[in-house]
């Protein structure tokens, strides 16, 4: 088993089993590769993000409020 990261206080033999436990999507416009993030709703409201072609590597663990600021800043271009 690879590396699971965990942040905010959960234990990581707590964090493996939410993981596999959680209902990981990928986005509609994935390519054929499988060259993509997953992206699961995780305990507390958590969102849980990780590579799609090592599903049991590390897995980024963000607060909803990370979360909706991340994805603002992208749609925003600010990380461009």
């Amino acid at each position: 088993m690879s590396g699971w990261l965990s942040l905010g206080g959960t234990a990581a033999g707590d964090a493996h089993e939410e993981y596999s436990r959680a209902a990981w999507q990928i986005s509609s416009r994935c390519n054929a590769h499988g060259a993509c993030v997953e992206v699961a709703r995780l305990a507390a409201g958590d969102i849980g993000v990780r590579d799609g072609k090592d599903q049991s590597g590390p897995v980024l663990r963000f607060t909803s409020v990370q979360w909706r600021s991340f994805v603002a800043s992208v749609r925003s271009g600010d990380l461009s």
